[in-house]
């Protein structure tokens, strides 16, 4: 699995987070962080993907507050649910 997951975050890095890379938008999140087009699209395309990996929920750092608190409640008794994406 480490190596799928290895080509997935390879192909993600190539097709979200370098295209864009210094060269698109931000703007800042209620946390004082920096939040950019890249960022999201490399979220969207790790939900995507990592399903098809393991049967896990994806808490991801682009998600508001709220959603990550009800993702970690509903999942946190959840054994081999230990996958972050940040």
């Amino acid at each position: 699995m480490l190596h799928r997951l290895q080509k997935v975050v390879r192909h993600i890095a190539q097709t979200e987070i370098m295209p864009r890379f210094l060269n698109t938008p931000s703007r800042r999140k209620e946390d004082g962080s920096m939040l950019s087009e890249a960022d999201i699209a490399a979220q969207t395309a790790f939900a995507a993907a990592l399903p098809l990996l393991i049967d896990c929920p994806m808490l991801g750092e682009e998600m508001s507050r709220q959603e990550q608190s009800a993702l970690w409640e509903q999942y946190s008794g959840e054994k081999g649910c230990g996958l972050s994406i940040r």
